[in-house]
């Protein structure tokens, strides 16, 4: 059975008012908690470390910009999530994802640092054959996120989240195997 956690309780509204007021010590402990799960779903969503990291920059300027219009109807983390979700939204349209993936690569028998290029490449690639949403919901699965929480991301119901999980491994599970299918042509 999965394991279910209560939605992330709204922020303290002494520390958010703080916030508010231009308290960079309680900016900081608003936000910085959140920039673990803002990185794994910028990356996801982006490819590169660097883009993602521009991202949530971008997320978390964003947030200081419209602290003043949080209502706390969904927790600091949603409300953080749907903003990265829409700057990498917006930098996909400008910058494309693209791909640097060679078309031959042969796997190794021991890691070594090109190998887990190779490995980063190729989820990359994966991920980017899924739609934004899914992406996103499959990533914060990844972070450890409930059905519950990932629908109020998403503004899904908790039935959808599994729905759109389960699309989304599929997908992945076809891509890897037309992936292994041309490797098996080279």
């Amino acid at each position: 059975m999965a394991e279910t956690r209560p939605i992330a309780a709204p922020p303290n509204t002494t520390l958010l008012s703080a916030a508010r007021g231009g308290d960079a010590n309680a900016i900081e402990q608003l936000l910085l908690p959140h920039e673990p799960t803002l990185r794994a779903v910028c990356r996801g969503m982006l490819g590169r470390r660097e883009d993602a990291e521009d991202a949530v920059q971008e997320t978390f300027l964003r947030a200081l910009r419209g602290l003043e219009s949080f209502r706390g109807e969904a927790s600091l983390k949603t409300w953080l999530v749907k903003i990265a979700v829409h700057v990498c939204a917006a930098r996909q349209k400008k910058y494309p994802l693209e791909s640097s993936l060679e078309e031959s690569v042969t796997p190794l028998s021991t890691p070594s640092p090109e190998r887990m290029v190779v490995r980063q490449a190729l989820l990359t690639e994966a991920l980017a054959t899924l739609s934004a949403p899914r992406r996103v919901a499959l990533l914060l699965k990844a972070e450890g996120w409930t059905l519950e929480e990932i629908g109020q991301a998403q503004g899904w119901s908790a039935a959808r989240v599994k729905v759109e999980l389960f699309r989304a491994r599929t997908a992945l599970e076809k891509w890897a195997q037309k992936k292994a299918d041309e490797e098996a042509r080279v």
